[in-house]
């Protein structure tokens, strides 16, 4: 079977949704949802990630599944296994969470956001599921140990979305989250 041609990495999404994110999703977002909200979504759907990808053998875990592009997926990102969509995650939550921690502090970030480095390497093996959990409760630690000011206003650019504080970067997080569980919910019923 041949693989399917899809844009190349860091692409990005249609202008219409990142313009949609920016200045409607993320602002309103920030209006109604807490610092603990956010905190509750990314735990929510860690635990949901988990529930379905936990019972998968290595090799299901394994098996591509090119899915219908979800608002927010870019193309590159459409025929995913799960493990690479957990391994995606992990890279990301590592990142953001150095993000918000440096704004929260009052530091710059010193790197530019690439799109095209988070994309998945093929390093998980059958414990992928395990080492996502671990990797996410580290993460949570990590965040709720060291972040300083919530409310710093030093901001980092984000790549679609433009600059961001600490906040919207928090907030961002769990919304990454979501979608990435919505993918991962196709990709296991494209398994069947």
């Amino acid at each position: 079977m041949t693989a399917p041609k899809l844009a190349p990495p860091g692409q990005g999404i249609p202008f219409l949704e990142r313009f949609f994110m920016r200045r409607i999703i993320l602002p309103r977002l920030r209006k109604n949802w807490t610092w603990e909200k956010a905190d509750q979504v990314f735990a929510r759907e860690t635990g949901t990630i988990i529930g379905l990808v936990g019972d998968l053998t290595h090799q299901q875990r394994e098996g591509r599944v090119l899915v219908p592009r979800l608002v927010g997926l870019e193309d590159s990102s459409r025929n995913w296994s799960v493990n690479m969509t957990l391994e995606h995650l992990m890279v990301v939550v590592k990142a953001m969470s150095d993000i918000i921690i440096n704004l929260s502090q009052g530091k710059p970030f010193p790197h530019d956001v690439s799109i095209a480095a988070v994309k998945p390497k093929g390093i998980l093996n059958e414990n992928s599921v395990i080492v996502f959990g671990d990797v996410m409760k580290q993460a949570e630690d990590y965040l709720n140990k060291n972040v300083g000011n919530r409310h710093s206003p030093l901001t980092h650019p984000h790549p679609w979305f433009g600059p961001m504080d600490a906040e919207a970067w928090h907030i961002l997080l769990a919304v990454h989250h979501g979608l990435h569980r919505r993918q991962i919910e196709k990709i296991v019923a494209g398994l069947v």
